[in-house]
């Protein structure tokens, strides 16, 4: 106790130091205070980021991804050449929904609903615009014997092969044999009155693939299912993930089909109806299921966009694409779950094909799921087995399938005409009840002429770089380097 007294006293404070203290302290506060408010005066901010990226309306994406979506599409844009932004959005590998077109039954909704289609019975006006052309009625009347005959002699050839047949694809080859005896006169004679006809393509057995996203599956999905190999219960969720964005409803399709007969041409076809058309806007089928609770499944591939051609091709739009409505998937289905399940199944198919034909298509001329349509495409599909024929007619408005119904109202169209029979039956060698209506029904689809729309058709490709369809040369050039190698001079005196 005392030696802590002598140190207290040791320390000895000069007199008035509390004065000095807060003297010094306000002093050294003041000063920084006046420093701070002249570095403030010479702070310059950043503009304020809107909440939402301007020029889309965003819909119920949140703001994060709505940014990821902009950015997105600002770098695709930077992106100068089509075969860079197919390859740019098809190299990664994700989990999609593969969506079979004839092998389940009870998915016409399903596909109307993945497609954001509208599907409306008969056909659009512009082919009854086509009725009171007299030269159709000509053509009628000099192909009708022509068609007959050739039905007649195929029909004579198809009795004496069908025993060579495989059995599974006995149908399917008499149906091509007599499209082909149907369409090739009919394209031959047309030729001659019209100039595309001379420069279009005629192709069998095409590929075609598209892929796209869509909004949906909310609410009524299953939640649990049995997985075979790991002897457990699963979340179905974990196979149905969002692709493009981290949104709970948000998922990517794909469809992949073999069109045993398409025709393309260098022009896109007339649009059915106009872009700004009350038809264009409304309601469609919702059928907000899972795709595995539907019988499709899920996997984990690389997506691709294939419409039927290469970049270059002249003819890059599509005209008319033939299906067998005698195909061994749908005659199963006709089998087993009856007439009217046939029929849905018919149509999804000329649906489905004529969707993702026409999604391809778009990609190809500078269009994605990011970069809306600025004019609509529009493409015809015949599904027939020689004697009885299905007419559709597509129409595809939107490929911003990801938003909602509010933020994107537009929809697609699809007309259809089922069950139109050329004619009744051939009894002893001759046919019987041709119909007339049905064969001009049919020369309507193939003399649709292309059209120039009068607007830009790539709209989003940079002006300055050459277009697919104009490339000459497909192997780059590569400049030769010319090697000159030494002369080697030996020592001869030394060789002895």
């Amino acid at each position: 106790m005392a030696a802590s007294l002598v140190r207290f006293k040791l320390i000895k404070f000069p007199p008035n130091f509390l004065n000095y203290l807060y003297y010094f302290t306000n002093r050294r506060h003041y000063s920084a205070h006046v420093q701070l408010q002249e570095e403030v005066q010479e702070v310059e901010y950043p503009p304020i980021k809107p909440r939402w990226p301007p020029g889309q309306v965003w819909g119920d994406l949140s703001e994060q991804n709505a940014w990821k979506i902009h950015d997105e599409t600002q770098n695709i844009m930077s992106m100068p050449t089509v075969a860079e932004r197919i390859k740019h959005l098809t190299s990664n590998e994700n989990k999609i929904a593969l969506l079979k077109t004839r092998r389940y039954p009870k998915n016409l909704w399903y596909f109307q609903d993945r497609t954001k289609t509208h599907l409306i019975d008969g056909m659009p006006d512009l082919y009854s615009s086509m009725d009171g052309v007299s030269d159709l009625d000509a053509v009628v009347s000099r192909l009708r014997p022509i068609i007959i005959d050739g039905i007649e002699m195929e029909h004579d050839k198809l009795e004496r092969s069908r025993l060579f047949w495989e059995k599974s694809k006995k149908d399917m080859i008499a149906a091509r044999l007599l499209l082909k005896q149907i369409l090739l006169p009919v394209r031959g004679y047309l030729s001659g009155q019209n100039t595309h006809f001379q420069r279009s393509r005629f192709d069998e057995n095409v590929r075609v693939v598209a892929f796209w996203d869509k909004y949906g599956a909310k609410h009524k999905r299953i939640q649990t299912a049995y997985d075979r190999n790991k002897h457990r219960k699963r979340n179905i969720d974990e196979d149905i993930k969002p692709v493009m964005l981290n949104e709970p409803y948000l998922y990517r399709f794909q469809a992949d089909e073999i069109v045993p007969i398409q025709i393309r041409v260098e022009r896109p076809l007339p649009e059915f109806v106009p872009l700004n058309s009350e038809l264009c806007c409304g309601d469609y089928p919702h059928f907000d299921y899972s795709p595995i609770v539907m019988g499709h499944r899920t996997v984990k591939e690389k997506h691709a966009c294939v419409p039927g051609f290469n970049l270059g091709d002249p003819c890059e739009f599509g005209q008319l694409s033939i299906l067998f409505s005698n195909d061994s998937e749908l005659m199963y289905l006709k089998k087993c779950y009856g007439d009217q399940n046939y029929r849905e199944a018919l149509i999804g198919y000329g649906l489905m094909t004529s969707f993702i034909w026409n999604v391809s298509q778009a990609h190809f001329q500078g269009f994605n799921t990011f970069l809306e349509l600025t004019y609509p495409f529009t493409t015809q599909t015949i599904a027939s087995d020689g004697q009885s024929f299905s007419f559709f007619a597509y129409q595809l408005n939107t490929l911003q399938l990801w938003k909602n119904d509010k933020a994107n109202p537009r929809r697609n169209l699809c007309w259809s005409s089922l069950d139109n029979k050329l004619y009744e039956t051939v009894e002893n060698g001759k046919v019987k009840g041709f119909s007339d209506d049905v064969f001009k029904t049919l020369l309507k689809f193939l003399s649709l002429k292309p059209v120039d729309r009068g607007v830009d058709l790539r709209p989003y490709l940079p002006k300055d770089k050459p277009l697919p369809v104009d490339c000459k040369e497909y192997i780059p050039k590569t400049v030769e380097k010319i090697i000159v190698e030494e002369k080697i001079i030996y020592d001869e005196s030394r060789s002895n």
